[in-house]
């Protein structure tokens, strides 16, 4: 696939700093990875800014939308480009699928393009081509003739600012693969990223571990949600998770917590495709748990997922065993659950906050669906914290 030189840089590059990476001759992308299908493509102007580039230099090019790009001349007619991303400091992109990288994660990846690419054109000793990639990686522990430390000491340390959290587009083949329920692919994506290393995210390694884990469940369900599974069932299975992981006193339980996770929430999804739910049912389920807050009518729901209400209702109550009105209120009784046992809001503001008439008609539907008042529930259930 990678078959000239520069091929296999722009490979390598994608891979060490864990960005989309094209490469252009001429006028013309002629690799992407991922593949042109998962890679956005740079708007059509930029390769007209590549005579700006300097050789061997990486360099900063905006985009539309607030959109960067890292562009490296690597020859004469060929430039490699990293990105899109959007700058951490610009907080009026919500591009939530892109990566954000610090003005110092930007610097490490310039130089390290700068880098790999020397590595990857250089030879070692014999006329054979460098490892260019371990090279790299370990330049900063090596140590030059006569004990000397290596010339670049820091590289390491900027590198891994790229790494501090799993890259969007791993991160993003994790979530499609559970989205198809296609667990085998979602593991192999979670083994990818677990090859890198994880951020500390608090000061015990094992809580920082425990947290990181706690991501990672967020992300599974909601991708089992996006690939049709109903909110409350993947949210059941997320808490169930996250109880275990508490549970769990060492880093190989929660390794293997993480993979049993990630295929249950893939087995979640194929099940779902597997039962005869059409995706008719299931875009009004989306929908309706998308909007638990708001006014819930059939004939919007119906709107929503391009049929009549009449036959909506009806399919809906044959495939699930339930209508849709039901559906609603006990998908209504178990968020508001989430908020007895994890915060201080009154009951009533809660139930105010899912449509309900009243405080006491809440309590009665509530009670029809847990076998106790909402009072009772939280009185039970985990202390919640103060809210303002």
């Amino acid at each position: 696939m990678y078959g000239d030189s520069l091929g296999k840089t722009m490979a390598l590059l994608h891979h060490a700093l864990r960005l989309p990476a094209l490469l252009w001759r001429g006028e013309a992308c002629c690799l992407t990875m991922p593949d042109a299908g998962d890679a956005p493509l740079p708007p059509a102007d930029l390769p007209a800014r590549f005579d700006q580039l300097i050789a061997g230099s990486a360099q900063e090019l905006p985009g539309a939308d607030g959109l960067h790009y890292l562009a490296l001349r690597a020859d004469e007619n060929a430039v490699i480009v990293l990105g899109p991303y959007v700058q951490e400091d610009d907080r009026g992109q919500e591009q939530a699928a892109l990566p954000r990288l610090s003005a110092r994660q930007r610097q490490a990846a310039a130089r390290a393009m700068a880098h790999l690419l020397a590595a990857s054109q250089a030879e070692a000793p014999g006329g054979k081509p460098a490892r260019a990639m371990a090279h790299l990686l370990t330049a900063s522990q090596a140590e030059a003739p006569g004990g000397k430390p290596a010339r670049d000491p820091a590289l390491r340390e900027s590198m891994s600012a790229l790494f501090s959290h799993p890259p969007f587009f791993l991160e993003q083949e994790l979530a499609g693969a559970i989205m198809l329920g296609d667990g085998d692919r979602a593991v192999r994506a979670l083994g990818e990223i677990n090859r890198l290393e994880r951020a500390r995210v608090a000061g015990d390694p094992l809580r920082s571990l425990k947290n990181s884990l706690i991501g990672s469940c967020a992300l599974c369900s909601r991708a089992a949600i996006s690939g049709g599974v109903p909110a409350d069932a993947a949210f059941t299975l997320a808490d169930e998770f996250i109880r275990a992981i508490e549970d769990r006193r060492d880093a190989k339980a929660l390794a293997a917590l993480e993979e049993d996770m990630v295929s249950r929430f893939s087995s979640q999804v194929a099940q779902l495709r597997d039962s005869g739910v059409s995706s008719i049912v299931r875009g009004a389920m989306r929908y309706i748990d998308e909007h638990l807050s708001d006014k819930l009518r059939l004939d919007s729901i119906a709107r929503q997922v391009y049929v009549h209400p009449d036959y909506l209702s009806a399919r809906f109550k044959r495939e699930t065993g339930e209508g849709i009105s039901r559906y609603i209120q006990r998908r209504r009784v178990q968020e508001a659950c989430r908020f007895l046992r994890y915060s201080a809001y009154p009951i009533a503001r809660i139930a105010g906050y899912y449509q309900f008439s009243s405080q006491s008609a809440f309590s009665k539907v509530f009670k029809q669906y847990q076998g106790l008042t909402p009072r009772q529930y939280r009185e039970r259930g985990a202390p919640g914290g103060a809210i303002p």
